[in-house]
């Protein structure tokens, strides 16, 4: 800017000679007219010319003098514009506008003269104000998941506003290593301290850059950031407003440091976490359904997070691989197990873990096109499914199984008293005498008994001088209660006994583990189908 400034001076001087060029031309041709003025009288008196003459000669030199003055300055004036027209009286990086003034090219209206202060009273610096203080595109609710975009857009609004460039700057501080950094980049490497004390000189009233450019940049930046925040978030920074508070001012640098300590827990326990977060990513693939844009977004999250606080990663592309070989998907392990073969054989020497991520990306996108991405069914799936396809066809139950099921006919005759089919107290076998008289009557005494009572209705009712109770077990209109039914009593106690057989039995025959699934965990996978199946064959 010195030298910009110092030939857009030059180019001023230039104009100005120029001018002073024309006002010498002009008052030596008003002496000119004077002299000659005087001359006339003079000539007429013709007595006290020989006196009078000195006196005109000696105005006729100075006039000679002001032409010579007036030449120079015209020879100086000549000289500037020469070189202007070679390029040396235009500033480097200016251009020249409609009315013939140079002009400066910056890349948004906010970084135009960056060290100069904003005038507010002027409809510029209002609409600077106005565009640099609006909410960043995306809301901050201040998660460590929304920590890479925020911190990209605040990155690229700091830019274009100026606040993080020129003398003035509000953005870069001294690291705990003495590097340099904007405060975006390496919030976790700075301390709160050393953020205060390079920012006093502009929040204190007594500060050297008090007025100046730079607390206007504070001011912006604060307006920012806490337009940008959501409502649960601005109540959860509320409380901890003393930190980032000097002088009755809210200091942004201060503010960044607070809201990014909220976000991510700044601790060498959360640098810890990330780095086992980063190092596990791959055991998330499979939950992730193998979507690669959220492995890189996760990636990404961690690994910046780790770079803030100025701590490293080992082999960071050996964790991508790790997480890419593990996505069920063919053609893309084919192409990512060759770049990591070429990788590990030297013949890729300047891949670095973005180039990789790039790649990747390009890849999946490509078979996402054409809908090859993950079209294989998951191995473990598979094999679950053949063994329950090969159970189906073995499902008969074994003998030793079978001599524990009772004869449901030789339960239902004990519940009858032994005589169905029988004359009683004889043994012979006689035919069942119904009276067929009344063929009618007796259909009609059948139909009644076989319908059940609707919900709501009683469960025991009087027919024919007689007190009938709906039997479950029978599903009839019976004279003993259902409590009293000798049958159901039988069919519970014979399907408890065989259900404990059946169970047991299930949950301790071994079988042959599906490869690729745990063999505790295949066993009782096997058991459950085997133990359900037991008891639908028993129940039918």
């Amino acid at each position: 800017m010195d030298e910009q400034q110092q030939q857009l001076q030059a180019a001023a001087d230039a104009a100005a000679a120029q001018q002073a060029a024309a006002d010498a031309a002009a008052a030596a041709a008003a002496a000119q007219a004077a002299i000659d003025a005087a001359a006339q009288p003079a000539q007429q008196q013709g007595e006290g010319g020989d006196a009078q003459a000195p006196n005109l000669a000696a105005v006729a030199q100075q006039i000679q003098a002001i032409l010579n003055a007036n030449a120079a300055l015209q020879a100086q004036f000549n000289q500037l514009n020469a070189g202007a027209a070679a390029g040396a009286a235009v500033p480097a990086g200016a251009a020249i506008g409609a009315a013939g003034a140079a002009i400066i090219i910056a890349d948004t209206p906010g970084t135009y003269d960056v060290n100069s202060p904003l005038d507010y009273s002027s409809k510029v610096g209002i609409m600077l104000y106005n565009q640099a203080t609006k909410s960043l595109t995306t809301k901050f609710g201040m998660t460590s998941e929304e920590v890479v975009v925020f911190l990209q857009e605040f990155g690229e609004r700091a830019d274009s506003a100026g606040w993080s460039k020129g003398n003035f700057n509000v953005t870069k501080f001294v690291t705990t290593n003495g590097e340099v950094k904007h405060i975006h980049e390496g919030y976790g490497q700075m301390t709160m301290a050393s953020i205060e004390a390079e920012c006093d000189d502009f929040i204190d009233p007594l500060g050297a850059r008090y007025n100046s450019r730079a607390r206007q940049n504070n001011g912006m930046m604060v307006t920012c950031l806490m337009a940008s925040l959501t409502e649960p978030a601005r109540a959860r920074l509320q409380p901890y407003a003393p930190e980032f508070t000097r002088h009755d001012v809210v200091v942004g640098p201060l503010l960044l440091k607070v809201m990014m300590r909220l976000a991510t827990i700044d601790s060498v326990a959360t640098t810890e976490s990330l780095r086992t977060k980063i190092r596990e990513l791959y055991t998330l693939a499979a939950s992730l359904n193998y979507d690669l844009p959220k492995l890189h977004a996760m990636y990404h999250q961690y690994y910046t997070q780790l770079t803030a606080r100025g701590a490293t990663i080992d082999d960071p592309i050996g964790i991508l691989f790790t997480i890419y070989l593990a996505i069920n998907c063919t053609e893309f392990r084919t192409y990512i197990q060759r770049k990591h073969d070429m990788y590990y054989d030297g013949e890729l020497p300047n891949l670095t873990h973005e180039t990789l991520m790039a790649s990747a990306n390009d890849k999946y996108t490509y078979l996402v096109n054409k809908n090859l991405w993950c079209q294989e069914k998951d191995s473990t799936v598979v094999a679950l499914a053949a063994e329950v396809e090969k159970l189906k066809g073995q499902l008969k139950l074994a003998p030793k199984l079978k001599g524990h099921l009772p004869d449901w006919k030789k339960v239902e005759g004990k519940s009858n008293g032994g005589t169905k089919g029988k004359s009683a107290g004889t043994g012979a076998k006689t035919k069942n005498k119904k009276n067929t008289q009344n063929r009618r009557e007796q259909v009609r005494d059948e139909e009644w008994k076989k319908k059940a009572p609707a919900a709501g209705e009683p469960t025991t009712k009087k027919a024919n001088n007689k007190t009938y109770h709906w039997c479950i077990h029978h599903m009839a209109w019976t004279i003993h209660s259902p409590t009293d039914c000798r049958l159901g009593t039988t069919r519970t106690d014979a399907q408890n006994s065989n259900a404990h057989v059946v169970a047991h039995t299930a949950t301790t025959t071994s079988t042959t583990p599906v490869a690729g699934i745990h063999n505790d965990t295949h066993e009782s996978y096997v058991a459950a189908i085997v133990s359900n199946m037991a008891r639908m064959a028993m129940d039918t």
